[in-house]
């Protein structure tokens, strides 16, 4: 028992070991995603770095800013293209803040159900390759020729 969980916290540590590494790996992707993607920021709202300030990039978060279509399509057709994606999930959405606040907060704070109707990630972690942050890239732009 002892030899595993000191195999797994040793795991840990070497992960620890390597964090400035996998977060400057993070930062070239989401930088990467970040320009070839800005093409679409009619329709996309991409995130942001205030200056001062930085981003480890767990995954990549986009918001759809179109009317031209929904968050359900696009996340469907990535899906189905072997791209996973995340729904964001604003704190007003959490049980314990509902438990607390009531039923009804996410209509006090729009913006957040903006983002929850709106947001979704994908990934952008440390181990993927150039050919599939292009690839990710190749079923935006094909995407959106489609919807033209």
């Amino acid at each position: 028992h002892d030899k595993k969980v000191l195999h797994h916290t040793k795991g840990g540590v070497a992960q620890l070991e390597r964090k400035e590494e996998i977060i400057a790996e993070r930062k070239k992707n989401a930088a990467f995603l970040a320009e070839k993607l800005k093409k679409f920021e009619e329709h996309l709202q991409l995130p942001k770095i205030r200056d001062g300030a930085e981003h480890v990039f767990m995954m990549f978060p986009m918001v759809v800013k179109s009317n031209k279509f929904s968050k359900k399509k696009i996340v469907n057709f990535l899906e189905e293209n072997n791209i996973e994606t995340r729904d964001m999930v604003p704190l007003t959405n959490q049980p314990v803040y509902k438990e607390i606040f009531g039923a009804g907060l996410e209509d006090r704070y729009p913006v957040a159900k903006w983002i929850n109707k709106n947001g979704f990630y994908i990934g952008c972690h440390n181990e993927m390759t150039q050919h599939e942050l292009e690839y990710v890239v190749s079923k935006f732009e094909e995407f959106f020729e489609k919807l033209n």
